[in-house]
């Protein structure tokens, strides 16, 4: 073909394409009693019709690829552009949380590592103690860092690590718990005290002797919620260091475990795609003497579940709020 071939048939302008229009099936909803509203969408919430929003997806994004397929030599470069102008030293200062004589933040590692370090400082004026290199942990034992989060006493922190050889996608984590030097020195030699595997999400009880996590089934939902008694040289005591806090028998829900911000109430959401309830009881309580003497968590329901409705809730200087 010639050149002159070539160029009259790239002049020749294409068909502009349609792009997909996702089907419109009104409904109406009514929420918090009294606020009815119309939505055309709401049947792509719905699990039945999952098979058809995942061709609409695909179809949308067919589009978009062909839309942009002129554009491919800028992206890319935008993209190299943007990633030069990212440096590390460019990165805002972290935020700095308090608790109870120490101030913690998250940084980045090294110039351009992407590694992230996990630091406090002893306040007023204490030097930087690096909790977690996640970086080291990597090279060291060959494991990612999904969530850290220090005790209350200040003397632990635990760890959601997953394998970095991880092909399985495995959405839980191993919980590891170390203890933590309080004399100043460097944290170099922390000592792992306890693991507890197949963790989704956790959080501290107020007296820093126990941690509350959601555990999944065999189909990967979180359905029960255990408190664990960590395991340290001054506590072995007899009996199971793991109990059972709440189960969600229904399979459409999944669990998450919180704490509300005054550290009063452990809070239990079961949530589904379009509505949620939450059970809570007070976080300082001893579950495990509670069982020595035959007696179940003390959970409250806040309010039952209804379809249509999701609300969160929190405690702070003696003032309940539902939202």
């Amino acid at each position: 073909m010639s050149v002159w071939s070539r160029l009259s048939r790239s002049l020749v302008r294409k068909p502009p394409l349609s792009p997909p229009t996702p089907k419109q099936k009104p409904s109406t909803i009514t929420v918090h009693g009294d606020i009815t509203r119309r939505d055309e969408f709401g049947w792509m919430q719905r699990p039945e019709n999952e098979g058809e929003l995942e061709a609409y997806l695909r179809a949308e994004t067919a589009y978009a690829l062909a839309e942009m397929r002129s554009t491919r030599r800028l992206q890319s470069r935008l993209v190299r552009e943007m990633e030069q102008a990212c440096y590390a030293d460019r990165v805002p200062p972290p935020v700095e949380t308090t608790n109870r004589g120490y101030s913690y933040y998250v940084r980045p590692g090294g110039h351009g590592s992407g590694e992230t370090l996990y630091c406090r400082r002893k306040l007023p004026d204490g030097s930087e103690q690096v909790l977690v290199d996640s970086g080291k942990l990597e090279r060291d034992e060959g494991l990612s860092v999904r969530h850290a989060a220090v005790s209350p006493d200040n003397r632990l922190i635990a760890c959601l690590t997953n394998s970095v050889h991880n092909e399985a996608g495995d959405e839980s984590s191993q919980l590891q718990i170390y203890s933590l030097p309080m004399d100043g020195s460097r944290v170099s030699n922390i000592e792992l005290v306890d693991a507890v595997d197949d963790v989704i999400n956790f959080v501290w009880s107020p007296t820093s002797r126990d941690v509350y996590y959601t555990a999944i089934n065999a189909v990967l939902r979180a359905d029960r919620v255990y408190v664990h008694r960590i395991a340290t040289r001054s506590d072995l005591e007899e009996g199971p260091r793991d109990l059972l806090v709440y189960h969600e028998p229904d399979e459409q829900a999944f669990l998450d475990v919180s704490k509300t911000k005054d550290d009063t109430y452990i809070a239990i959401y079961s949530s589904t795609l379009d509505s949620n309830q939450v059970h809570v009881m007070p976080a300082a309580i001893d579950l495990f003497e509670l069982a020595k003497r035959g007696k179940p968590p003390p959970l409250q329901l806040v309010k039952a579940r209804q379809p249509g409705v999701e609300y969160f809730i929190d405690h702070i200087k003696q003032i309940a709020a539902i939202i």
